[in-house]
């Protein structure tokens, strides 16, 4: 058996710092589940904290009362009816051209909201941060259709 030299190549962040000198990335968790709380299926998209942060203070300064009211740590469980509040003003969002860069994630966000909204049974949203995420011992923070338009 003949031994192979392994590539060894430094890791690197996408910025070219070495990845060793690279703050941690944290990310928020956005899930749509269809079913039970026992038995159901979901679908997620996963963006980074500083993308969703933008998203929350660009719908804040436009008034979008669901986006302005997210804390972006989570976490938080929405409702159908929310799901599809949160569509709306994310499509608001991407309509008014604030976010060009942001354009898929936005896209995504839209279409998750839209598959929890359209759900014919049971149907809810989980956004969580990664702070969040570490303790799932937390009660997560209904929204209470309290939010004034």
């Amino acid at each position: 058996m003949v031994a192979r030299a392994r590539l060894s190549l430094p890791l690197r962040h996408y910025s070219g710092m070495p990845l060793k000198d690279a703050e941690p990335r944290l990310s928020v968790e956005i899930r749509a589940f269809r079913g039970t709380r026992r038995a159901s299926v979901y679908r997620e998209h996963v963006l980074p904290e500083q993308v969703f942060a933008r998203m929350l203070e660009v719908g804040e300064r436009r008034g979008l009362a669901l986006l302005s009211s997210i804390d972006q740590h989570g976490p938080h469980e929405l409702d159908k009816q929310t799901a599809r509040r949160l569509a709306e003003e994310a499509t608001s969002l991407r309509m008014s051209g604030e976010l060009p860069d942001l354009d898929d994630d936005l896209i995504a966000v839209c279409e998750l909201a839209r598959w929890c909204a359209r759900a014919s049974d049971d149907s809810w949203m989980r956004i969580a941060g990664s702070r969040a995420r570490r303790s799932y011992d937390r009660p997560i923070k209904p929204f209470a259709d309290d939010h004034q338009t």
